[in-house]
């Protein structure tokens, strides 16, 4: 199963989002998505992607955790898809 996750982050100091980006990262989820066209692309600040045969309470657990190393609370969205589609995503350089 594919996952969209967004997480708000009440903070404007790039440390949280650094520990946020990395605690994510050691749990599998990442900033970028593959397209149908085989590029990659970034996701929007604080926005995450991963395929997992998790459901999305155990998902959501996962995020949670990553978010409490920040020492903040957050607002978070766990959605799962079949397709995704969008636009102005930057590429990535490879």
């Amino acid at each position: 199963m594919s996952y969209i996750i967004r997480i708000e982050l009440p903070s404007t100091l790039m440390s949280d989002f650094d520990i946020l980006h990395r605690a994510m990262a050691a749990r599998g989820f990442v900033q970028t998505i593959s397209g149908s066209d085989g590029n990659d692309y970034y996701l929007p600040r604080a926005t995450y992607h991963t395929s997992s045969a998790s459901d999305r309470s155990q998902i959501l657990e996962s995020c949670k955790q990553a978010v409490s190393q920040t020492g903040k609370t957050a607002e978070i969205l766990v959605a799962n898809y079949t397709g995704c589609s969008w636009s102005g995503l930057r590429l990535v350089r490879k």
